[in-house]
């Protein structure tokens, strides 16, 4: 018998009912919601809609039509990032973040003049949210942060950091990738404006489903523009999901 412990990665093995949940989409609905009104994909919009309403049900988040739904949290992590962060500002980070955050800052350090400060953090492993504070400057549009290491597993103070950032006006956005669904996540208690999480990890969903969540008020710049919708001569909505 063989074990299983690389779930900072992905889980394994799925729970039957996920397998079970995709099997009976694919067999016996297998639509695209939002692109028709005929029954199956009427159907489709509404477990779309119902997923919507049960994660902000789990995450402590009241605007469901300010959920998006990425490919992973890697996707959603440079949606926000790069929809928000523009030239010559600067950004706040852990010393403990992945490389779906880090990439992205270098390479808008090198596109757009982007200053980057990295909170270093205990030995222990957390984050000391006055090292924060002391690092806010004029320029500074955003602060990301790990909700937890992908290597330490330290959970850090997001709560008492957003605290902070509301304060002095700035954004926080928080990567779950490591906590969805494995430990408490509340978007309006902990102070957090956005939120990134990734479905196949704590949740025991399928590779290639994460999401974004944004406060309502916060206008990203698209990653990408498409998709459903009947006006396609308008622009893009910024930060709404269409």
């Amino acid at each position: 018998m063989s074990v299983y412990l690389d779930n900072a990665a992905t889980s394994f093995p799925k729970p039957p009912a996920v397998l079970e949940a995709i099997s009976e989409y694919v067999m016996h609905n297998g639509s695209n919601p939002g692109r028709g009104s005929y029954t199956q994909a009427r159907q489709a919009a509404e477990l779309v809609c119902e997923t919507r309403n049960l994660l902000c049900e789990l995450f402590g988040f009241n605007a469901a039509d300010s959920l998006i739904f990425t490919a992973n949290v890697t996707e959603a992590l440079n949606l926000a990032i790069r929809g928000i962060v523009k030239p010559g500002d600067h950004v706040i980070t852990s010393s403990l973040e992945h490389n779906a955050v880090w990439r992205c800052l270098k390479l808008l350090e090198q596109e757009l003049n982007v200053s980057i400060t990295a909170v270093p953090c205990s030995k222990e492993g957390f984050t000391d949210p006055r090292h924060v504070e002391a690092a806010i400057r004029p320029e500074t549009s955003l602060v990301v942060f790990t909700h937890a290491s992908n290597v330490l597993g330290t959970i850090q103070p997001v709560r008492e950091i957003g605290g902070i950032t509301r304060r002095h006006g700035i954004l926080l956005l928080v990567d779950c990738a490591q906590t969805a669904g494995a430990c408490p996540i509340h978007v309006a208690r902990d102070n957090i404006d956005i939120l990134a999480f990734t479905g196949h990890k704590g949740l025991l969903g399928p590779m290639g489903i994460g999401g974004l969540l944004i406060s309502p008020g916060i206008e990203i710049k698209p990653l990408k523009v498409g998709g459903t919708g009947r006006d396609s001569l308008s622009a893009p909505s910024k930060g709404r999901v269409v």
